[in-house]
């Protein structure tokens, strides 16, 4: 379908669903894993629609037919429907993506488009990727510290003597010099 609304049926089961491989022209599955409690199917128009999914590991099921009739077809309102979608989704670890069936020439074509593509990071690569922009933005949040002391961290006591300063900043009069480091804080007249 190149233009026009499109029947798009999603559901959310317990455990996998029977496969309807007859029923349908063209069916994959994939893992997916959404990085939100907030996961949304959004249409090309920007309408969007609240998938109740959680943040943990699913497998979709994504069913086509009638995309080679429709392949540049517009679809006007009340116009005969053609093509049919259904994406469903059920707990599951990751595993590879696979076709499980190809009829269709579309779907053919975009197949083959995806096996000339790099393959995505692995769930544990990703998983590393994460954690070595957590442990840089410490390190960064850390030297940040550092320089805003003078090159060396202060003690614990230091500190408790800085949070309470900062409770109090509104009734102190403070001077800094261009790098932000203070060169001295007095009392504010009322």
């Amino acid at each position: 379908m190149h233009t026009g609304s499109v029947p798009f049926t999603v559901d959310l089961h317990e455990t996998e669903p029977p496969l309807d491989a007859d029923a349908w022209e063209d069916i994959v599955e994939v893992s997916f894993r959404p990085v939100s409690d907030k996961t949304y199917l959004v249409e090309w128009d920007y309408l969007w629609y609240p998938l109740p999914l959680s943040e943990s590991s699913y497998r979709v099921r994504y069913h086509c037919r009638g995309m080679d009739e429709t392949h540049n077809a517009v679809r006007d309102a009340g116009e005969l429907v053609l093509d049919e979608y259904l994406l469903r989704f059920w707990p599951s670890p990751p595993a590879p993506d696979r076709v499980v069936k190809e009829t269709s020439q579309t779907a053919a074509y975009w197949h083959e488009f995806a096996r000339k593509q790099p393959p995505g990071p692995t769930p544990e690569e990703h998983a590393e990727a994460e954690r070595q922009a957590r442990e840089e933005q410490e390190h960064t949040t850390l030297r940040q510290e550092m320089d805003a002391w003078g090159g060396r961290l202060p003690s614990d006591r230091l500190r408790n003597v800085r949070d309470k300063l900062r409770g109090v900043q509104g009734y102190l009069g403070t001077r800094y010099t261009s790098n932000g480091k203070c060169i001295w804080t007095e009392q504010l007249l009322p």
